[in-house]
C-alpha cells in the first residue's frame, strides 16, 4: 500500500472526528511524537466496516 504520511494523518484525523481513535501530539526532545489509540467505539466500527467490505467484494 502506497500511503504517504500526509494521507495517513488525513485518514486518522477523520477517524478521530468520528470518535474511533484518539490522537495525541507532543514534543519529546524537540521532536514531534504522535500517539494514536483506538477508542471503545473503534473496534466495533472497524468490524462493521470490515463486514461491509467483505459483502461488497463478494
Amino acid at each position: 500500500m502506497n500511503l504517504t504520511l500526509g494521507n495517513l494523518f488525513s485518514h486518522l484525523s477523520k477517524r478521530e472526528n468520528e470518535g474511533y481513535v484518539f490522537v495525541k501530539k507532543e514534543i519529546i526532545e524537540k521532536k514531534l511524537r504522535t500517539t494514536v489509540k483506538i477508542t471503545e467505539l473503534g473496534p466495533q466500527q472497524f468490524l462493521r466496516y470490515r463486514k461491509q467490505m467483505i459483502t461488497l467484494l463478494e
